[in-house]
């Protein structure tokens, strides 16, 4: 990757945390974005180099760089992707700042236009690995990696949704690297091959499930973690 300007004079970088997105998603709209600024267009590529604290975005036919932000501002982050109002959500893990937050860009003018920190704000650090996932009900569902940690936030940040996984195997790492909220829809073929229904299937280790939160009768379902290792196990 060409782009010794936009990271800090290298000529090429190499990072094993590379994460590449196309900025067009089955099932979004074209990001507003993409109409005010072509670098912005579906078919181009988000990236991440952690290791220097940046993200941009990559023109898919030429590979050249055409953005690129966060030196001084991110600290070892995950998983930037386009939301559909064209803002781009980020875990900034805050590797060395010592607290991990969840961020929600605007590219166009570089301001951030929402955050989450716990308070105190040391409380939440997954220095590695994690991520975030803007929900259809505007909440935000986090992935605190390192702590086997997920939890559902509002836009005012309250905690609706709390769950740490009790599933730990002998010997292996006790973390989770990412979390991604399915629709009952898109896991039906999945619990039909385990002869459960999208109704049915729940999650059903959590700590705390409070109304208008992931575990609420909203329509929102999701599958009995038993379940799928028992499906995993037979495959």
């Amino acid at each position: 990757v060409q782009g010794p300007d936009l990271l800090g004079g290298k000529d090429a970088v190499e990072d094993h945390h590379l994460v590449q997105g196309a900025l067009e998603e089955p099932g979004l709209a074209v990001a507003p974005a993409a109409g005010q600024a072509p670098r912005f267009k579906p078919g181009n590529i988000v990236f991440s180099y952690r290791s220097c604290d940046v993200i941009g975005v990559i023109d898919r036919p030429s590979g050249e760089i055409l953005w690129a932000w966060g030196p001084g501002v991110l600290d070892g982050q995950h998983k930037p992707h386009m939301l559909p109002n064209g803002n781009l959500l980020i875990f900034d893990n805050g590797t060395l700042r010592g607290y991990s937050r969840v961020i929600e860009l605007n590219p166009l003018t570089e301001e951030i236009e929402w955050e989450y920190t716990a308070e105190p704000k040391e409380d939440f650090f997954a220095p590695h690995i994690s991520g975030a996932q803007r929900l259809p009900n505007v909440n935000t569902l986090i992935c605190e990696g390192n702590k086997s940690h997920l939890f559902e936030v509002t836009p005012a940040g309250e905690i609706v949704w709390d769950f740490v996984n009790p599933y730990v195997i002998e010997g292996a790492a006790d973390n989770i690297y990412r979390c991604l909220r399915y629709s009952p829809e898109h896991v039906r073929p999945l619990l039909a091959h385990s002869g459960q229904s999208a109704a049915g299937g729940r999650l059903v280790c959590s700590r705390a499930a409070r109304p208008g939160g992931l575990g609420a009768a909203a329509g929102l379902g999701f599958v009995d973690w038993g379940s799928v290792h028992k499906m995993c196990a037979a495959w």
